[in-house]
């Protein structure tokens, strides 16, 4: 794996383990954290992999294009995502 991506992949991978954290903090009732903006760690991350052309790096992409998807979706539904209009 090309080292752009691979170093956009662990700043990724630590972005969503902070939002899951955040989340189940939520799910406990204990006081949210800031917010993190995992779509932008996920941008920086496409762009990386979008530089080369591997077959495999594009699966990467639709993979993690799901997975931030359903993290965003369980933190809706959980009631834990916070308002970033305010």
């Amino acid at each position: 794996m090309p080292d752009a991506v691979h170093n956009a992949l662990e700043q990724f991978d630590e972005q969503m383990a902070k939002r899951l954290e955040r989340i189940a903090d939520g799910i406990e009732g204990k006081a949210p954290r800031p917010g993190l903006n995992l779509e932008e760690s996920h941008d920086r991350l496409e762009a990386a992999i979008r530089a080369y052309s591997e077959d495999q790096l594009q699966t990467l992409t639709s993979l993690l294009r799901t997975a931030v998807g359903l993290i965003i979706s369980f933190d809706r539904d959980c009631g834990t995502e916070p308002n970033l209009m305010t």
